[in-house]
């Protein structure tokens, strides 16, 4: 999965390629990637530093970077949530953490 930046011209795009199991066994002309899936947004646009993540719930999570934005995108390519962070600054990436994750339960946050 790879957050695109500037598809076009102040427009990004998250793709996510299906790539050929046996992919280096297969000679060059065989081992194209397909597109699984993609989402894109009029307001979804970052020239630098951004991603994007699978959750176990099937939905993408974004990192917007530039615009500092985080979006919930379901398969289907709806909107779940988004959130805008008011403070200047960058980020490329941001994980989900659930309630059942070791690492929440460590820190007595259940």
């Amino acid at each position: 999965m790879v957050f695109a930046n500037q598809v076009n011209v102040n427009q990004s795009e998250v793709i996510e390629f299906d790539l050929p199991n046996n992919l280096a066994l297969m000679p060059i002309t065989d081992n194209e990637p397909t597109i699984a899936w993609s989402y894109t947004h009029p307001e979804l646009f970052s020239p630098i530093t951004s991603g994007a993540i699978r959750m176990r719930n099937g939905n993408t999570l974004i990192a917007e970077g530039t615009d500092v934005t985080i979006w919930e995108v379901s398969p289907a390519g709806e909107l779940v949530w988004q959130h805008k962070e008011t403070t200047v600054g960058l980020f490329w990436r941001v994980y989900p953490f659930y309630a059942d994750d070791a690492a929440i339960r460590a820190i007595g946050l259940e």
